[in-house]
């Protein structure tokens, strides 16, 4: 091999990589951002409607609160009989 085929061979490579080198470069550019629309008027809600308050009552008594009087009686049954259980088994 003589030494201007090598020589040949080097620039070639040198020319091949300068090449890629600018390919990859391009690729990596990042474009040029596209203009975006415009921003979109708000959308309006509708109306708002104000209620007058109602005229409170002195004669108005809100009705008790309903509770049940059979629920405490079965707690105090089941209570006595989960202390009863471990005394039966010893």
């Amino acid at each position: 091999m003589s030494a201007g085929q090598q020589s040949q061979r080097s620039m070639r490579d040198i020319a091949l990589g300068q090449y890629a080198d600018d390919l990859k470069a391009r690729n990596a550019m990042m474009i040029q951002p596209d203009r975006l629309p415009d921003i979109p008027e708000p959308i309006k809600p509708p109306e708002r409607i104000f209620v007058e308050p109602l005229k409170a009552t002195a004669a108005f008594v809100p009705a008790p609160l309903q509770q049940s009087t059979f629920l405490p009686v079965i707690q105090g049954i089941s209570s006595a009989a989960g202390g009863l259980v471990p005394a039966l088994k010893t």
